[in-house]
């Protein structure tokens, strides 16, 4: 839940920073009017979703595909207003990152295939000059340069992906083999409980018990000599006089 809420707190700084720099830069105010009105929503749907933040409600997959896909719109109208050869769609490795620390494989999935996707596409359009690149930040280089840019982001989409993913698996994979051994100490405690508890009953030897002094056919029961699983045992001989 911590590590959660560190990384909501950390979206909402970073939405609430680019809200507040769109302002200061170039664009038509249309455009900068609704990147600002996304920045602003990120930060109130994380920041409430920070505060109502619980075990039950991480593991609601739901409620999270949600977040996620509101955190990954808004992140892509960012990359088309700063520009998809930016430094913009960085940012988003740390949504991958850590959407792919969960236990859920499709939500991690979807959030790598979200992020690439929506990169892969305007950055391949306007490469090949296909559609104008609306972004600040265009270059002019060729598109041949332009296109290994964008195949070097999906590279770090991936390796992020991955790298999450391998964390996970560890993670998981070590929460294992501690509940592994866990169980084989609590094991062993049981056996020592177990001898301790033998040994008690040894040493109790030798006192006399409910049914010392008592006759049981031909036979006199004297004291304890040792205690089983079963009862005590008792000494016995034969009556005086059979």
């Amino acid at each position: 839940v911590e590590r959660t809420r560190l990384l909501l707190k950390l979206c909402a700084v970073l939405a609430a920073a680019s809200g507040l720099g769109v302002p200061f830069v170039s664009g038509s105010v249309a455009v900068r009017a609704v990147v600002i009105l996304m920045c602003a929503s990120a930060v109130v749907i994380v920041l409430v979703f920070r505060r109502t933040l619980t075990a039950e409600l991480i593991s609601d997959h739901r409620r999270w595909s949600v977040v996620a896909g509101l955190l990954v719109a808004c992140s892509a109208v960012a990359v088309w207003f700063f520009g998809v050869f930016s430094p913009a769609p960085m940012v988003g490795t740390f949504g991958i990152y850590f959407l792919c620390l969960g236990r859920s494989g499709r939500i991690a999935l979807w959030a790598y295939l979200g992020g690439a996707i929506a990169h892969l596409v305007p950055s391949v359009l306007f490469a090949t000059h296909v559609l104008r690149d609306p972004g600040l930040l265009t270059p002019s280089a060729s598109p041949g340069d332009m296109l290994a840019a964008g195949a070097m982001v999906q590279v770090v989409f991936a390796s992020t992906f991955a790298l999450a993913r391998g964390s996970q698996r560890a993670t998981r994979d070590a929460v294992r083999k501690l509940h592994s051994a866990l169980i084989q100490v609590q094991k062993r405690e049981a056996l020592l409980a177990e001898a301790n508890l033998e040994l008690d009953q040894a040493l109790q030897a030798g006192h006399r018990g409910p049914f010392t002094d008592r006759r049981v056919g031909d036979w006199l029961v004297g004291e304890i000599v040792g205690r089983g699983a079963m009862g005590d045992v008792y000494q016995a001989q034969r009556a005086e006089g059979d």
